[in-house]
């Protein structure tokens, strides 16, 4: 539940990403022979007039990826003084920016939908960890279905 906090356990449908986190404890679980991939990190010291919108973009991650990497972060406070793990690859990441939407002043999920000629339904399918309401929020990123 800690890697996918914006899914509803109890309302999962068909076609919905989830991410299954590695750790060394389901690791010894995996079938013999099967290789599973190292989750590899960087390490950053948050630095004075460091914000969360800051870090995301310079490292070019969602929140997902930088709160499931650092579980013990209150990123409601100061991040003055921290020491953050940095994940290489953000398997949050539901698409590419070059294939995605960028929410504007104004948009719902109706009109986006209108705009781009694609259900809703699809547009909600292919945007997992998003809500109706996300899709007002200037700024989010809307994955568009094929």
């Amino acid at each position: 539940m800690r890697a996918n906090p914006d899914l509803d356990p109890y309302n999962l449908r068909i076609g919905m990403q989830l991410c299954i986190p590695i750790t060394e404890e389901n690791r010894s679980e995996t079938p013999s022979g099967a290789s599973t991939p190292v989750q590899a990190f960087k390490v950053y010291s948050t630095q004075r007039g460091d914000t969360l919108t800051r870090i995301l973009d310079r490292y070019e991650l969602s929140f997902a990826a930088l709160q499931s990497s650092n579980p013990g972060i209150d990123f409601t406070g100061p991040l003055e003084n921290l020491t953050l793990r940095i994940p290489t690859v953000d398997r949050f990441r539901t698409c590419p920016m070059s294939g995605a939407y960028i929410v504007k002043s104004g948009d719902t999920l109706d009109s986006i939908s209108k705009k781009l000629l694609v259900l809703s339904d699809s547009l909600l399918m292919a945007n997992p960890t998003l809500t109706p309401e996300d899709f007002k929020i200037p700024g989010t990123k809307v994955c568009i279905p094929n």
